[in-house]
């Protein structure tokens, strides 16, 4: 890139991160469960805050789709179902997630 660069390069730079942050972003989501709901945040975009009541939670699947990241979704009473993928969690946050829910008496399959 030569220097100083023109606008049209810090304009392309700035549109590429940006666009890149949005569409690799959108995998960063995490769970926080507490003894009444399932709380579902994310990691860029800090004021997302999902509270599901666990009573709302027919079932919650344990998902990887080919060449993305894992995820849960969370089947409500309903029938009405959310997909939050979670490419930032590793195994053992994701077995420690498995057997919080296998306490909490929800449904789980996956």
């Amino acid at each position: 890139m030569p220097w100083p660069p023109s606008d049209s390069d810090i304009h392309s730079f700035l549109a590429l991160h940006t666009l890149s942050w949005l569409f690799g972003g959108y995998e960063l989501f995490y769970f926080e469960l507490s003894a009444q709901h399932l709380l579902i945040r994310h990691h860029l975009l800090f004021w997302y805050r999902k509270r599901i009541p666990l009573k709302a939670i027919r079932q919650c699947v344990f998902y990887q789709q080919h060449k993305r990241a894992a995820g849960l979704r969370v089947i409500l009473n309903d029938y009405r179902s959310e997909k939050f993928p979670a490419g930032s969690l590793n195994d053992r946050q994701w077995r420690d997630l498995r057997e919080a829910l296998r306490e909490e008496k929800s449904a789980l399959r996956g």
